[in-house]
């Protein structure tokens, strides 16, 4: 089998049918050829009655039934453990890809033996018909994927933006970090990258996200438990870096700039005594070794956040514009 297509859902219903009609819609691959794994997270909602429709007629589809509403990070995780196909492809279940990709993309991917294959996608809001064609990297050169991230300005760090290969993860243990039920790519994509041995791009656009009010990538979630996730995201790599060969000090850099991202979030997220008590308290923290930029304003930035957690805090909910 040539691909595994793991779909998570949860209160979906107004958008499952187009991403599992999208996957089917493909002629250029035959059924045989690939499977959806639809995961139910326990939706409460009418998605799997649609699904349940659609996997009637088409045998490519199967459901597996989580015992519990567990997040999708373990949803993931447990259509992982199911599937069968050489190469994985994360697709979220209010999203949809292109007609005819899938077939062009087991071919490159295989071709050239990849680990890891990112490609482009579509950015679109789901209340106007404005559009970003998300192109990261005009060559296709293979390189290792700490090299990838290293040559990269612009570089969305999410799961469904790029093909898996399944022997690769199973091999590295590569499985995403089921404590972090939100913001769970902040800690899985670096790592899965900088395991990677074999990555190119493939041009696309093959997948659209929409951003949107409800759905998977919803911000109504507490903000401390999403503070949380964002503060166990950085532990998990700061261990990462510690433990992972790193092929170069610009290579470390990176996993450390993405350690205070997930710092800066958490903090401008919440004001819990006991979790800026618990960064303070961390290994990486203060962050004086990120070499982050040698521009002024970012030197600001890092002297606010290290020496004062409620200042940064404050000034980031009045701008949220403080980025690293």
């Amino acid at each position: 089998m040539k691909i595994s297509i793991i779909i998570p859902v949860y209160n979906t219903e107004k958008y499952i049918y187009r991403c599992l009609i999208s996957c089917l819609k493909e002629q250029d691959i035959t059924p045989e050829e690939y499977e959806i794994i639809v995961v139910n997270d326990c939706t409460p909602d009418n998605s799997m009655s649609i699904v349940k429709d659609i996997s009637n007629q088409y045998p490519q589809v199967r459901i597996i039934q989580m015992p519990c509403n567990s997040g999708q990070p373990a949803a993931r995780n447990a259509g992982l453990n199911e599937a069968q196909g050489e190469y994985i492809f994360f697709l979220d279940s209010d999203d949809w890809i292109h007609p005819h990709v899938l077939q062009s993309m087991y071919t490159y991917a295989s071709t050239h033996q990849l680990d890891l294959m990112p490609f482009g996608f579509i950015l679109s809001h789901e209340f106007d018909d404005e559009k970003y064609c998300a192109v990261y990297n005009n060559s296709q050169e293979i390189m290792t994927g700490q090299s990838y991230c290293l040559t990269q300005k612009i570089f969305l760090l999410v799961p469904w933006a790029a093909l898996y290969r399944r022997e690769w993860m199973l091999e590295n243990k590569l499985k995403f970090n089921e404590i972090i039920r939100y913001h769970e790519d902040e800690e899985f994509t670096p790592r899965a990258y900088f395991m990677a041995k074999r990555v190119s791009y493939f041009p696309g656009p093959c997948y659209e996200y929409r951003f949107k009010p409800s759905g998977t990538n919803s911000t109504s979630s507490k903000t401390y438990l999403r503070a949380h996730c964002y503060f166990t995201a950085a532990k998990s790599l700061y261990n990462f870096q510690q433990n992972y060969s790193m092929e170069s000090d610009k290579a470390r850099q990176y996993i450390n700039t993405r350690i205070a991202y997930c710092i800066k979030m958490a903090i401008s997220l919440s004001r819990e005594k006991n979790l800026r008590k618990a960064i303070k308290e961390s290994e990486f923290y203060p962050l004086k070794d990120l070499q982050l930029s040698n521009k002024l304003q970012d030197k600001i930035k890092l002297f606010i956040l290290n020496h004062s957690m409620s200042a940064y805090y404050f000034i980031s909910s009045l701008t949220q514009k403080i980025h690293f």
